[in-house]
């Protein structure tokens, strides 16, 4: 493991857990329908969206994978620009706030498309760099424009609903697009995340939502 990806583990063990359970609630009700069959939580860490399904967690974290057996699923501690697996093996390969921390995102998108079988779907939750609360957030001198809010482990890249399409379309045909949950200020204090979630698109939208199929 090079320099930069023993920093990237050593920051992603530290790191804190979602920021609202309301909203990782919603994110995740809305990812669960996208999964079929063997799934590959690729970055999962300890495969929180997945618990019950039939999912192998994929993660360089040893203490997030602790956790992901403890709730039955399978790990297998490795790197996923290079995937230890076999080709044509999953279903669903699900990249959960995962493709904005690596430094190649599209080999890591090859990497999904190789382990994936005939007809098989990648699907894909990032930040999204245009969501309203990042723009409050920036405006507020919160958050760096590059995208990275205090605490959180580096994102090299950040995506919008169009830069994200145009990435994986490379190598899937993309079949959804859409947002999980729009927050903005007072939402948690009035409790409006039903609300939020109707009128979440995928350009303001906290994070974007892709699915895509193998051509």
């Amino acid at each position: 493991m090079n320099k930069e990806k023993e920093i990237q583990k050593k920051r992603y063990d530290q790191a804190q857990g979602p920021r609202s359970k309301r909203e990782f609630d919603i994110t995740s009700h809305k990812v669960r329908r996208l999964l079929k069959g063997k799934i590959l939580d690729a970055g999962g860490g300890t495969g929180q969206i997945t618990y019950g399904l039939d999912s192998t967690v994929l993660d360089i974290s040893k203490k997030s994978l602790e956790k992901a057996r403890a709730h039955g699923l399978k790990t297998v501690v490795g790197d996923i620009e290079n995937m230890p697996f076999e080709s044509n093996t999953f279903d669903t390969v699900l990249l959960c706030h995962v493709l904005e921390h690596v430094l190649e995102p599209e080999k890591t998108l090859k990497e999904c498309k190789r382990v994936l079988k005939k007809n098989g779907r990648v699907v894909i939750v990032v930040p999204n760099a245009r969501a309203i609360h990042q723009l409050w957030l920036l405006l507020k001198g919160r958050v760096k424009p590059a995208g990275n809010p205090p605490g959180e482990f580096h994102h090299y890249t950040q995506f919008t609903d169009k830069t994200l399409r145009k990435t994986v379309s490379k190598y899937f045909k993309v079949t959804r697009v859409e947002g999980d949950v729009l927050t903005f200020p007072g939402m948690h204090a009035l409790k409006l995340y039903r609300l939020g979630s109707i009128l979440a698109s995928s350009k303001w939208a906290n994070n974007i939502i892709l699915v895509g199929q193998v051509k």
